[in-house]
C-alpha cells in the first residue's frame, strides 16, 4: 500500500494523557470487529473488562515505530500509576502480573475521549497481548515525596493502534 490520501491540519483539542484503561485477559477475547480502519466493538467468550482509572497525569499511551530492512516493528506501552500505597491497590498489582503469563487486551480512553485498542492488532489478533514489563513501587523519600507504583504493559507488533468506537468494554 503506497500513500493514498492528503492530510489536513487538525483543529481540534489535542490533549495529552489517559483517563480510563479497561483490561482483559488475551483468553477472553474471541474478536474485535473492524469497520473500515477502526474497531466499533468487541466479543469476549467469557470473563469480562475491568476499568482501572487514574488521578489526572498518571497514565500514558506511547507507540514508538521503527523499520529494520523491509520490516515494520511497533513498540506499545501503557504507563499507569497508582497513587499512594495500599493493599486494594497491591492486589490489582498482582492480578496484573498473574494476567501476564499469557497476556492482556486493553481498551483505553486518551483525555479527548478518543479510545484506542491496544495488545489486539488484525494482523495478529491475541497472539501479541500486552505484558506486565515493569513494576516499581515507591515511598518517596520525604514527607512531600509521592508514592506509589508505576507499572508498564508492553507488547511490540507490526501495526499502529487502532481507534475503538465502540460503547465503553463491559
Amino acid at each position: 500500500m503506497a500513500i493514498a490520501a492528503a492530510r489536513t491540519k487538525v483543529c481540534t483539542p489535542q490533549s495529552g494523557g489517559l483517563t480510563s484503561i479497561w483490561l482483559t485477559d488475551e483468553a477472553n477475547v474471541t474478536s474485535f470487529t473492524l469497520t473500515s480502519t477502526a474497531y466499533s466493538a468487541n466479543t469476549l467468550g467469557a470473563g469480562a473488562w475491568y476499568k482501572f482509572e487514574f488521578s489526572q497525569d498518571l497514565a500514558e499511551f506511547r507507540e514508538t515505530g521503527t523499520r529494520e530492512g523491509n520490516a515494520y516493528s511497533n513498540l506499545q506501552e501503557i504507563e499507569f500509576n497508582f497513587a499512594g500505597m495500599n493493599q486494594v491497590d497491591r492486589d490489582h498489582i498482582e492480578d496484573i502480573i498473574e494476567s501476564s503469563h499469557c497476556g492482556i487486551v486493553a481498551v483505553i480512553k486518551d483525555s479527548d475521549g478518543v479510545k484506542w485498542t491496544v495488545g489486539y492488532s488484525e494482523a495478529q489478533g491475541v497472539e501479541r497481548p500486552l505484558k506486565l514489563t515493569s513494576d516499581t513501587t515507591l515511598t518517596g523519600k520525604g514527607m512531600t515525596d509521592g508514592k506509589g507504583s508505576t507499572l508498564i504493559l508492553s507488547t511490540t507488533t507490526n501495526e499502529k493502534a487502532r481507534t475503538y468506537t465502540g460503547s465503553d468494554p463491559t
